[in-house]
């Protein structure tokens, strides 16, 4: 039974808080992912929909947390985490995307200001520091996978499996 959350990752979330905003139905969350992810069934769509609204409802709390001090578990959401990892964790990020980043609809991106989130697996817990050291090495403009010449990141969310 995989939902929305587990074929789609962040981008399933995003589809959820989507639908949440605009106040539309379960349903339509469904008919939007199923093009993507045929398998998705509408009982696990409605435990991602709370899931994600649990994730909302701790944000606050992570973003208040010193950065050197482990997350703690009453801070972790269960979620199923791809990738077989234990922890996960999501970092939102704002700056300009980097030369010849193309977005949706091939439409190219590069040097417009854009704000992202992206998902940070782990086999052990971190510390938000840690996360967003992970992100700067990767998603930065000199990193593993430039996407983003980054000028704030703060971790949004903690998961474990």
């Amino acid at each position: 039974m995989p939902g929305i959350l587990e074929r789609l990752g962040s981008f399933g979330r995003s589809i959820i808080n989507t639908i949440k905003n605009t106040g539309r139905s379960i349903l339509e969350a469904v008919h939007i992912a199923k093009p993507l992810a045929p398998d998705i069934t509408t009982p696990a769509v409605i435990q991602d929909f709370a899931t994600v609204t649990r994730l909302d409802q701790k944000e606050s709390l992570i973003a208040d947390l010193s950065r050197s001090e482990t997350i703690p578990d009453h801070l972790h959401t269960q979620v199923d985490i791809p990738f077989k990892r234990p922890f996960a964790y999501t970092v939102t990020v704002q700056g300009r995307a980097v030369a010849g980043r193309v977005g949706k609809d091939g439409k190219k991106i590069g040097g417009q200001f854009t704000r992202d989130e992206f998902n940070i697996t782990s086999n052990r817990k971190l510390t938000p520091q840690e996360v967003i050291d992970i992100a700067y090495t990767r998603f930065g403009a000199a990193g593993e996978y430039p996407l983003v010449s980054i000028r704030a990141v703060s971790v949004t969310a903690a998961m474990n499996r």
